[in-house]
């Protein structure tokens, strides 16, 4: 019964989430995978994950330079931003 309710309640959140984020997308793990972009926030630049959740390089979809690169520790924490 309570896994019913829980489930409910995350689908209600996630519906209004979306009504209030235009332009962002996320996966089953709940990882951000469409970024808004600060030109145009309706339409974004896709991100991707590597096996242990970090983020690889962010390219600009239209243009494909690159936006964000980072370098992180033997603890997936982030510890450098390569640009």
């Amino acid at each position: 019964m309570i896994f019913g309710v829980v489930a409910e309640l995350d689908d209600l959140l996630v519906q209004r989430r979306s009504a209030f984020e235009t332009g962002v997308a996320y996966d089953l793990a709940r990882n951000m995978t469409t970024i808004p972009g600060p030109a145009s926030p309706t339409s974004g630049d896709t991100v991707t994950y590597d096996a242990w959740i970090q983020r690889v390089p962010l390219v600009d979809a239209t243009s494909g330079n690159l936006i964000q690169q980072n370098q992180y520790d033997g603890r997936s924490d982030r510890v450098a931003i390569l640009n």
